[in-house]
């Protein structure tokens, strides 16, 4: 059985002053002052302290011969395969086999820490567990006193950087004789140990949902790549994620690395990193990631992508547009450009036609895939552009394709002639249409007035 440690004992203050009356400008000395200096090197780990310490100590009166308590590492879990974000309780037993009725020593307990590659002990508690007479309770069948305490200063290893083995010792002194936990005169048996040494392992972290996604299966070098992974780490560490693009000989081209939190997505943009250029046209790659998290670095499988297509420079000039003479909005116009690949070869571009009025502004009218030769390709579309909405007012065109021309650019403008003709209406009152559509309307009332008469009023 294991009683829960006892009350921890509180200083006290006082506020009676050592000193007399006296002038002479000699500075008084308080009780207050001097407990003040005592906590101070106490709190600040002072060697001073602990030499007051044993100066002031006063061997208590026993009865019969001392015997020094036992002390040991207490532990009940399994001692191998931790991870860094289990929790974890770590205690002492205290055993004291002196008499009810003698005066029992103080003990102070500091926990010392033997990290993972250490090669030396270090003193990992701020403040001592302090044992007092009162502390202790009493086991009448085996007729010794015991107390446990627990170490707060370990309840996992979050923030171990080096995973393996961990060793935990405690060094104690009863005012008298200093002495540790691996100098006791005991044998290892569960839960009880003269120095507990646990095993520590990490939890590498995982990327997954690992996308390549682009506008196009085979996009252009120019167009929008993005490499798309989520970031795993159980220990919730950051997580470091270096994305490599290598060419289809298993070369690496570039590298690229992101800090993210786990569970967060992390995103890398190939134009943002420069990953490719017009020089890669026409070339496959791979790549894969690289994750840690500071203590293990693992590495992904390879992926396929992108397959970047071929590019080419185009020449263009003579935009055109041809309209009858009204210009009426009604009407069908014939837009055209000329282009031609700068390389001894056919290309297939992809060319758009947009519209610009103040009433409709960049319209999209009209899209397809044209073989650009090197002899030079007419490119043209007849449509009717524009809307009743349109009419008296000037317009625009341009050309839009997913090449880069002679300039850098991927579009090409043009300026209509005048304005569209104001007239809204299509027919002349006078025209046979007009006169046609006038009938039909005159022949839908009058049907319409032969039933009314003929339900209503019979």
């Amino acid at each position: 059985m294991i009683a829960p440690a006892g009350p921890q004992p509180s200083s006290g203050s006082s506020s009676v002053s050592s000193g007399g009356g006296g002038g002479g400008g000699h500075k008084q000395t308080t009780i207050d002052d001097l407990i003040s200096a005592v906590k101070n090197a106490k709190d600040e780990n002072n060697r001073k302290y602990e030499q007051l310490r044993d100066m002031l100590y006063k061997e208590p009166t026993t009865k019969g011969s001392y015997v020094q308590p036992v002390v040991y590492m207490y532990y009940e879990g399994n001692r191998t395969n931790i991870t860094r974000t289990q929790p974890i309780k770590i205690m002492s037993y205290i055993k004291d086999t002196n008499t009810q009725d003698s005066m029992r020593r103080v003990l102070w307990l500091y926990l010392q820490e033997k990290k993972p590659g250490a090669t030396s002990y270090e003193q990992i508690s701020s403040y001592p567990q302090i044992i007092g007479q009162n502390d202790y309770v009493y086991n009448a069948k085996e007729k010794y006193n015991y107390t446990a305490v627990v170490w707060p200063e370990i309840t996992s290893f979050q923030d171990l950087k080096t995973v393996g083995e961990i060793r935990f010792m405690v060094n104690l002194s009863d005012g008298r004789n200093k002495w540790t936990t691996k100098d006791e005169k005991i044998t290892d048996s569960k839960p009880f140990f003269k120095e507990l040494v646990l095993d520590i392992i990490n939890t590498p972290p995982t990327l997954e949902n690992i996308t390549l996604v682009t506008q196009n299966p085979q996009p252009r070098f120019k167009e929008s790549i993005k490499y798309v992974a989520s970031a795993l780490d159980n220990e919730s560490d950051p997580v470091t994620v270096t994305l490599h693009v290598q060419d289809i000989n298993g070369t690496e081209k570039a590298n690229a690395t992101e800090i993210v939190k786990a569970g967060d997505e992390v995103q890398f943009l190939a134009g943002d990193y420069g990953f490719f250029s017009k020089d890669d046209s026409g070339k496959n790659f791979t790549y894969y990631y690289t994750v840690s998290d500071g203590i293990n670095t693992t590495n992904t499988s390879h992926f396929d992508g992108p397959s970047i297509k071929k590019s080419v420079t185009i020449n263009v000039d003579d935009p055109q547009v041809s309209r009858e003479d009204n210009q009426y909005w009604w009407q069908n116009y014939n837009f055209s450009i000329h282009m031609r690949n700068q390389e001894p070869e056919t290309a297939k571009v992809q060319v758009s036609l947009e519209t610009y009025t103040p009433s409709h502004k960049w319209r999209p009218v009209a899209s397809r895939e044209w073989d650009i030769s090197s002899n030079g390709t007419a490119v043209w579309y007849n449509v009717q552009p524009f809307f009743v909405e349109d009419a008296n007012q000037p317009y625009r065109y341009r050309f839009m394709y997913d090449e880069v021309d002679q300039h850098g650019g991927n579009s090409r403008e043009g300026i209509g002639q005048g304005k569209i003709n104001a007239k809204l209406v299509k027919y002349d009152i006078f025209s046979v249409p007009a006169l046609l559509n006038w009938l039909g309307l005159f022949c839908i009332a009058f049907a319409g007035a032969i039933l009314i008469e003929r339900r209503f009023y019979r």
